[in-house]
Order: structure tokens, then sequence, then C-alpha cells
């Protein structure tokens, strides 16, 4: 068992941090540019669904069809969201404290799944983020990112040297091995248009690594909307493993299981919420274990050719 060390993961205060994070980031789309409605399915493109949950007053609908679950606000500008100082801080703050533990006990992990389907090549990181993942990736491939924060673009450049853009338009066709796209997907207005426009720069056989919340999992179907997954306007779409039946024909999905860390979010939430301590004697990672066996972990891994 590859063991996640709670403490570290889900520190006191986790939930409440996301919560504060969140109602600033919602304050700020409806004080700029404001919201858009959507009137459909983001996978299947079907008009077909239930009202899910609300998470702040923003509605998540449940896909009659395919069982995607999707916002039914969007912002009107992804930038009120994303590239301003407030992200920078919260990011770094939440990311770069325990980077050197991510690289060791997920960076690797990354690394070694990418390398069952490609040994070498050039590797973009989309969404980069601190660049902790690519600071992992440098040792086996030549990397590069993208990353819509100015400032988190800037840090990363400087603190790996490597290339980092702050937009997909500056990309050449046809020039990466691999594109991971980890906690990406479910953040963007169309998935599917973002699928077929970075097919674009991959060269042939190049691969497409997602990692993304699984919105049919213990985690979700126990905290609801309490979940520090379900988090709009940041993920707009919630996956499943059903979801990925719906892609584009000229993808091709080698492999889908789901991870998680549900457990982990279900007594975090218990602890900052009332007060209940983890019993010593629970071993989460070993009932994660259960879990990632029953593929009912809070997060989808699938590879695309």
């Amino acid at each position: 068992i590859m063991k996640v060390n709670f403490k570290i993961m889900r520190p006191k205060g986790f939930h409440a941090s996301i919560e504060k994070n969140l109602k600033k980031c919602i304050k700020r789309v409806r004080k700029n540019s404001g919201w858009e409605k959507r009137i459909f399915c983001p996978i299947c493109k079907k008009k077909k669904f239930f009202l899910w949950l609300k998470k702040l007053d923003i509605p998540i609908y449940f896909c009659l069809n395919c069982t995607t679950r999707f916002t039914g606000l969007i912002p009107k500008n992804i930038k009120d969201v994303y590239d301003n100082s407030a992200q920078f801080n919260f990011h770094l703050k939440s990311y770069e404290k325990n980077r050197k533990y991510r690289i060791k006990r997920f960076g690797r992990e990354r690394v070694n799944l990418i390398s069952r389907f490609k040994k070498k090549g050039n590797l973009l990181d989309i969404g980069c983020g601190n660049g902790w993942f690519l600071e992992a990736a440098k040792s086996k491939f030549k990397v590069s990112g993208v990353e819509e924060n100015l400032q988190l673009c800037k840090f990363v450049k400087d603190k790996l040297k490597i290339n980092v853009y702050n937009s997909l338009k500056k990309l050449k066709k046809n020039s990466f091995d691999v594109v991971t796209l980890f906690d990406v997907i479910e953040h963007v207005k169309n998935p599917i248009l973002f699928l077929k426009e970075i097919n674009r720069f991959l060269k042939k056989n190049g691969i497409i690594l997602i990692f993304t919340p699984n919105s049919e999992s213990l985690g979700f179907h126990y905290l609801k909307e309490k979940n520090n997954l379900i988090i709009p306007p940041y993920h707009l779409t919630y996956f499943n493993l059903k979801s990925f039946n719906y892609l584009p024909k000229n993808f091709k999905v080698i492999y889908k299981k789901t991870f998680g860390m549900d457990f982990f979010d279900i007594f975090a939430h218990q602890r900052d919420t009332k007060n209940i301590l983890l019993d010593k004697n629970i071993d989460l990672n070993k009932s994660q274990k259960i879990l990632d066996d029953l593929n009912y972990s809070n997060h989808v891994r699938v590879v695309l050719r």
C-alpha cells in the first residue's frame, strides 16, 4: 500500500480553508463578469437532467444519460477565478509547504504510471500550479508547463528554469509525447472541446493522462455538498468512469481506474466540524485500498491515446 500521511495532506482547518477561499472566489465572480447558465450536459450534450445538489446557491445537475454531474452556472470570464493574487497566495499556501512530500509520495507514483505507456519524450503538464509534479518528472522527461495564473507561471519558470506558458495558443502542434491533466479537466467550460484542442499538440501515439474527481465514489455519496471536491466555480464538471464512454472516437481509453482519499476527507471533515478525533487503531490507508480495489474511490485516473 502506498501510504498517505493524514496530518500532512489533511491538516486541521483543511475544509474551513477551502470553504473560505471558495466564498471569496464566488464573490469575485459575482462582482466582476458574473455568470452564464448551462442548459445541457457538457459531456453528452443531452438536456435531460435533474438537480443533484446545491453548493453555496450554485446548482449542480445530474445528467440522466451519461450520469456526469455539472454546474448550472459557470463564470463568464474564467480569469475572475484564476488569474489574481488571491488565487496565487492560496495555491502557495496549500501546495508549497508540502512540496517535498508531494514529490516523494505522489510525483514518483505518477511518473511510474506514465512510464507504463511512455518511457521518455516531451511532457506537458497543463495546470501545473507551483510545478511540483514537473520537478518530479524532469528526471525522465523533457518537461514544460501551462499555468493561467501569471504569478504562478513566473514562479515555476524561476524555480525550475523550464518553459511555462500561460496559454495553450503559444504551443506548437505535434510537439508532445505526453500531456498530463492533474485535476484540470473538471475546471474547464467545455471538456470535450478542450481535449480536441490538446490532441493537436500530441505526437503520433502520444498519450493524455487525466486525474479528475469521481462523482460515483464513497466520498461524494457520503459528504455530498460538504465534499471538498465539490467546489464551484473551480470544479464545473464532475466525471465518473461512465463519463469517459462519451469521448470523441479518435480517443482510445487504454487505462481507467479509481484511487482516492475518501476516508481521509471524511475523517478530516468530522474532525474539523464535529471535533471527532481519529481512533489510533484505524488504518485509513488499508480502508482506502478496499475502495480502490472496488473502483469506488474519489478520483478517476484515465489514460487516452
